[in-house]
């Protein structure tokens, strides 16, 4: 699958769902795999590439579930106006803790954090 081509991408257990192939924010790739944001969810994964299909592709089985209708109503709305594009540029915060503990030696580490816009319909 190409990098921001929308897809529906299937996990075990969940029926297909609309999502977008996007860049893992640490670089990391998986063989035979492409890492997918969910929309709806708001959420990642990386999904083999035999489940997944091209989004304008025969649309999958039907689910009654108000949140997959969400889901699949938010990507026809970016597919209609890009400029509504949530997935785009997800930044990552690299933020450097020092920890003193007893006056001692400071332990140092990096944490990662991705931050997630997240919209929600009112």
């Amino acid at each position: 699958m190409a990098l921001n081509e929308y897809v529906w991408a299937k996990m075990k257990y969940f029926p297909a769902w609309p999502g977008k192939v996007t860049r893992h924010p640490d670089g990391i790739k998986k063989k035979g795999c492409a890492y997918v944001f969910f929309y709806g969810t708001h959420d990642f994964a990386f999904i083999n590439e035999a489940n997944i299909v091209p989004f304008n592709s025969a649309l999958p089985k039907q689910h009654r579930l108000k949140k997959y209708k969400d889901a699949v109503e938010e990507l026809q709305t970016i597919i209609e106006d890009p400029s509504k594009e949530i997935c785009k540029n997800i930044p990552v915060c690299k933020v450097r803790v020092r920890v003193l503990k007893n006056k001692a030696k400071p332990l140092s580490f990096t944490l990662k954090t991705r931050l997630r816009l997240q919209t929600r319909k009112r």
